[in-house]
């Protein structure tokens, strides 16, 4: 018997070292070492701006002194060179918008299609108009779609009816999530199209391509680049290696060593595994990135603002933490629940249904989202979202969507909230009226109330999202998920005042360079971060933390990282 235990110990013992060790040896490894490099030299790029400028202008656009930035020529360049797609995780202000209209022309090809949040379809309409009235010479405009249309049922062969020999996707860390029906539905068409020998030239755009993993973007750069070409790993097993050993944030028990990667990173004289790869991504053809460097002229100030909720409050907040249960008495079942009631509870309100959802209702709901998951989770074609998982269901006669259909029409949820305290509200519309800035929430209730407290306007989703936002507009509070990406609000605003600070470093960027982007006029920039208790410190710091560990993974700045922070670890 001691022999057994002794063969096990053995077992245990060269699966921790292996997991000690980290990253092996793999064919995907010696792919990527063996890629082309290309590093574009400053006389390259100048030369390539000097003759797409020329190209790609009106004699309007020459006489109005149109000029390409370096990036967008290069891009535009590689495009037209390689055959093949190109990758562009461009920081925010680097020039996405014009970059993306000009294609089509580059390419010479009427069937380009662009995809942009749905949120911001109007705003690149009016940008193709104002980039043709300058003089930029658009002769094959990309037609414009919102991503919304390809999720819903109705666009399930949307892909297929527009059939783009040109694909370009904006803000593409959208399009991470390879669970999405729409993420599905474009993978299908990719490999339809592959399949016809007509493969599609995929270009996706973000300055926040992996927000959480490498896994984020593997995908998206298989895509535009071909597994061939790709610097990031393709196969699965090495993937998940790689991600497990570089990523910043991993499962509790999951981190691996870097193992053959530090070796790697040694041998090239990179100073890590994580700047290894940033250089490797940047000098492999496709893959287009900038300097590094956030180019803004002002400086960027991350103030704390530290806000006590009163003493009645703070208990509501500790039986929260403590005994997981609701100023009402409900009982919470998730961590992720009890987060976010703090975070509520910390501001002064909590969000209830009113009235509160029957218990037959919420086991009905329960059991078939968990149906809805467990058939998507199986891959099936034709089965990419909840309503088509739905109809399925309808034609078969499942059980599980009977009890639902059977409940579902007889509660509509009805949140409202129970305001325990304005406290919080009176501190940020006082800071409103002080320095006439943005004040940026995420809960609807929240800012709904400090907008009619402040008396500003709240700017929410919906139809007025996608209005523009005049540069007098004055103070304004605004939602970070309807206003918080494609926003140009520089000449506006250099004031902002974050209610409630996001954990994830990629909200961060987007959020600060709406205001923090080129063309701002102000010397500085600054973003008070509104700290409520340790939940919304936590945040901070690991939003802060991301965003390092991202700088070094991609070689370039983010925004957290070299802000001047006063008060804040």
């Amino acid at each position: 018997m001691s022999n057994f235990y002794a063969k096990i110990g053995a077992v245990n013992k060269a699966r921790a070292e292996r997991k000690r060790r980290g990253v092996h040896a793999s064919g995907e490894l010696d792919r990527i070492i063996g890629l082309p490099r290309r590093v574009w030299s400053e006389a390259d790029a100048a030369e390539a701006v000097e003759l797409l400028t020329e190209h790609l202008t009106t004699d309007v656009g020459k006489a109005n002194g149109l000029r390409l930035r370096a990036l967008q020529a290069i891009g535009l360049a590689e495009l037209a060179d390689i055959g093949r797609g190109v990758v562009a995780p461009w920081q925010v202000g680097e020039g996405k918008t014009l970059f993306t209209l000009l294609i089509a022309t580059v390419l010479d090809t009427e069937r380009t299609l662009l995809i942009v949040p749905s949120r911001l379809r109007g705003k690149t309409h009016r940008a193709l108009e104002e980039a043709e009235a300058e003089g930029w010479r658009i002769e094959h405009a990309p037609e414009i779609r919102g991503s919304s249309e390809f999720s819903v049922v109705s666009g399930a062969d949307l892909f297929d009816e527009i059939d783009p020999d040109v694909l370009v996707i904006d803000e593409a860390h959208e399009w991470a999530s390879r669970a999405s029906a729409r993420t599905k539905r474009f993978a299908r068409f990719l490999r339809r199209r592959h399949r016809e020998g007509r493969p599609v030239r995929v270009v996706p755009l973000s300055g926040t391509l992996d927000r959480r993993s490498i896994r984020d973007s593997a995908a998206l750069v298989e895509a535009a680049m071909g597994s061939r070409w790709s610097p990031l790993p393709v196969k699965w097993a090495d993937l998940d290696q790689w991600s497990r050993a570089l990523d910043e944030k991993v499962k509790p028990g999951e981190r691996l060593g870097p193992g053959v990667l530090e070796d790697v990173a040694k041998a090239a004289g990179d100073p890590g595994p994580r700047e290894w790869l940033a250089r490797r991504c940047a000098e492999t053809p496709g893959y287009i990135v900038g300097d590094g460097r956030v180019n803004v002229s002002c400086s960027l100030v991350c103030r704390r603002i530290d806000h006590e909720p009163p003493e009645a409050l703070r208990e509501h907040i500790q039986r929260a933490r403590d005994a997981w249960e609701d100023p009402n008495g409900k009982m919470l079942t998730e961590a992720v629940q009890v987060w976010a009631l703090v975070r509520q509870l910390s501001l002064g309100y909590v969000l209830r249904w009113d009235p509160e959802a029957p218990e037959e209702w919420l086991d009905a709901r329960r059991v078939w989202a968990w149906a809805v998951r467990d058939e998507l989770g199986r891959g099936r074609a034709g089965m990419d979202s909840p309503k088509q998982v739905a109809n399925l269901a309808k034609r078969e006669g499942w059980g599980s969507y009977a009890a639902w259909v059977a409940v579902r029409d007889t509660f509509k949820p009805s949140p409202v909230a129970d305001w325990l305290d304005d406290s919080a509200i009176d501190r940020c519309a006082e800071w409103l009226h002080k320095h006439k800035g943005i004040a940026w929430v995420e809960g609807v209730a929240f800012g709904q109330r400090l907008a009619a407290r402040a008396g500003v306007p709240y700017r929410g989703a919906g139809p007025a999202a996608a209005a523009a936002i005049d540069k007098d507009a004055g103070p304004i509070v605004a939602s970070i998920r309807a206003h918080g990406t494609g926003r140009n609000l520089q000449i506006a605003y250099g004031r902002n005042l974050i209610t409630s600070p996001p954990a994830g470093w990629d909200v961060w960027e987007q959020l600060l360079g709406r205001t923090h982007r080129q063309g701002q006029p102000r010397d500085e920039v600054i973003a008070d971060v509104l700290i409520t208790g340790p939940e919304a410190l936590a945040s901070w710091q690991a939003a802060r933390n991301g965003a390092v560990a991202d700088a070094q993974l991609k070689g370039q700045d983010r925004r957290l990282g070299f802000c001047d922070r006063i008060d804040l670890p």
